[in-house]
Formats: structure tokens, C-alpha cells, sequence
């Protein structure tokens, strides 16, 4: 297993290099699917660079379905939850929610549900940016990081009572105002994981 880290920390450091990151994220987004290859990943700094990547148009799609895969992990859940993960997540969101977007803008990725975690994943993400599928991509993240308690408790920024519940408050937002727009679809699934615990239903 060794090998296989070192070759993986030696992919992951190519993220930090503007000539190579598209290439490394492919590779990435190739090794993804299995948890057995996720498992590598979690003695590098993937969840850092990765979101450090995520504002760049150029990769956005990418970064977000390779978080999609590697959040059917807990363990990678709470390493993205180390980096603040849902106000970062919330940032892009704001940066590109738009009043005046179309109603129909998603484009279509190969979506895999997982049954038994009621998590998504992503095999065949979409190659141009695209601001609808992008919103549809972030709030499936969020989907995937609320399925357990420490994400859900990130997600409503449980330690800090003048931003708790912020992010959720203003996702129901969007899913009120967009309420043709399939980009917010997954919003309802957000919801209902955070009624599991009582804090998400006060």
C-alpha cells in the first residue's frame, strides 16, 4: 500500500501546479469510484487543494463530482469538514445563483444512486461549465455531507449561534424562489437529512 500512497500524494501535489491540475483531477475524477482507491487519498491534502481549486470555472464541475464521490466516505467527509466545507460550498452558491437564471439549464451527468446511504456519485461529470449544473452539483455535495451527524452539525454551523442554521434558511430560499429550476431538485433531500437530528428541526 506504500506504492500506491506515494504514487497518489505524487497525483494529489499536481493540484497545486496551474499547468497540471486539469490533468491531475482527471485522474482523480478516474480513481474515484472506488473506495478502496478513496482510501489512498486520505494521507494527502486532497480535501485542501481540491476546494482551494473549486471557484475555478475551469475545473468547477470537476472538483465538485470527484467531493460527490469521495463524500460517500465518512472518513473523507470529516477531512472536507476540517476545511470548513459548507461555508465554502455556500460561497460558490452565492457566487453564482443568479435571479434571472433560466429554468432549465441542467445538463446531464451520469448520476449513481446509492441506495443503502442514500448518497450520490458521479461517473461521467460534464466537460463544459455550466452555472445551473454546477448549483445541482453543490447541493448534491451538501446531500451527500448532511447523511452523517458531524456533516450535518458543519452544515449548520452548530458552534456558532449567530450563523446557525444560515446556510439551510437560505437554501430553502432558493428552493422556493426556483422552484421550476431542476439545478435546486436535491435542496428537499438536504432537508429532510438535517429533520433527522432535533437541532436541524428547531
Amino acid at each position: 500500500m506504500g506504492d500506491e500512497v506515494q504514487q497518489i500524494k505524487e497525483v494529489v501535489s499536481y493540484l497545486t501546479q496551474a499547468h497540471a491540475a486539469g490533468e491531475a483531477l482527471n485522474i482523480i475524477l478516474s480513481l474515484s469510484g472506488s473506495i478502496e482507491t478513496r482510501a489512498y487519498f486520505l494521507e494527502t491534502d486532497l480535501h485542501r487543494e481540491i476546494l482551494r481549486l473549486l471557484p475555478d470555472t475551469k475545473f468547477t464541475e470537476k472538483v465538485l463530482s470527484i467531493m460527490i464521490n469521495f463524500s460517500n466516505d465518512k472518513d473523507h467527509l470529516l477531512k472536507f469538514c476540517e476545511q470548513s466545507v459548507s461555508l465554502r460550498i455556500f460561497n460558490f452558491l452565492r457566487e453564482h445563483v443568479k435571479l434571472d437564471m433560466g429554468k432549465d439549464e441542467v445538463k446531464a451527468n451520469e448520476v449513481k444512486e446509492n441506495k443503502d446511504e442514500k448518497c450520490y456519485e458521479i461517473s461521467a461529470p460534464t466537460t463544459d461549465f455550466s452555472p445551473s449544473n454546477a448549483i445541482a452539483l453543490a447541493i448534491m455535495f451538501y446531500n451527500n455531507l448532511t447523511q452523517i451527524e458531524e456533516g450535518r452539525r458543519n452544515f449548520l454551523f452548530s458552534q456558532d449561534e449567530k450563523l446557525k442554521g444560515f446556510i439551510l434558511q437560505n437554501l430553502i430560499g432558493m428552493a422556493i424562489f426556483f422552484e421550476q429550476h431542476k439545478s435546486f431538485d436535491f435542496i428537499a433531500n438536504v432537508v429532510a437529512n438535517i429533520s433527522a437530528d432535533l437541532e436541524g428541526r428547531e
